[in-house]
């Protein structure tokens, strides 16, 4: 009886503490992400792309009761060959996204919208033998992202995102010019957000 008693003090305790939660608007905090691209030219120094990214994001409407939010990410990006012995890509980009929510209740934000991406590969070499490669590639593309924000009472919230991209990527050098292709993808993201007052 006790033990019960117990449980329900500290699940009252609980249901308290996230209804009394202040509203916070803003975001900051880190992303993980993990994806796929098909470019078309499946020659054998490109075919199916592997992808991986670390970095920091921004939201402007992490939990609050809004139906827009802007959610900016700066992130440092892995593009690699899925077979070995192919180009591999090391780089930063930057990623756009114009949500519009669906859902909100106290405890998720379920949003979609248009998603804007800009990659730059500053280091690209063949993996096999890891000789660097004298060339540059830059890709700029769009496509609908949805997500889902999950709120933990006090400041922190998790965020789950799921993008389809269709990028097209441009080599400054002549002699890797089957760089210059187009991609499609499909990517993961999650996040570690702190909310904050605005």
């Amino acid at each position: 009886m006790k033990c019960n008693s117990l449980t329900h003090k500290i699940i009252l305790a609980t249901l308290i503490t996230v209804s009394a939660s202040p509203c916070y608007a803003v975001g900051l905090g880190f992303s993980f992400g993990a994806g796929s691209e098909e470019w078309e030219q499946q020659r054998v120094n490109i075919g199916d792309r592997d992808v991986r990214n670390v970095g920091f994001v921004v939201d402007t409407a992490v939990a609050r009761d809004k139906i827009f939010n802007y959610r900016f990410s700066f992130l440092k990006e892995e593009n690699n060959a899925a077979d070995s012995g192919k180009l591999d890509m090391e780089g930063y980009a930057m990623v756009h996204d114009f949500g519009f929510a669906v859902l909100q209740t106290k405890n998720i934000r379920l949003w979609l919208g248009p998603q804007l991406k800009t990659a730059y590969y500053k280091d690209v070499y063949v993996s096999s033998t890891n000789t660097s490669v004298a060339t540059n590639v830059a890709g700029y593309g769009f496509g609908p992202v949805f997500g889902v924000n999950v709120h933990l009472p006090q400041v922190v919230s998790f965020s789950f995102t799921a993008a389809y991209h269709f990028i097209s990527h441009y080599s400054d050098s002549s002699v890797y010019d089957d760089l210059n292709t187009d991609s499609t993808g499909l990517h993961f993201n999650a996040a570690l957000l702190f909310r904050f007052h605005e």
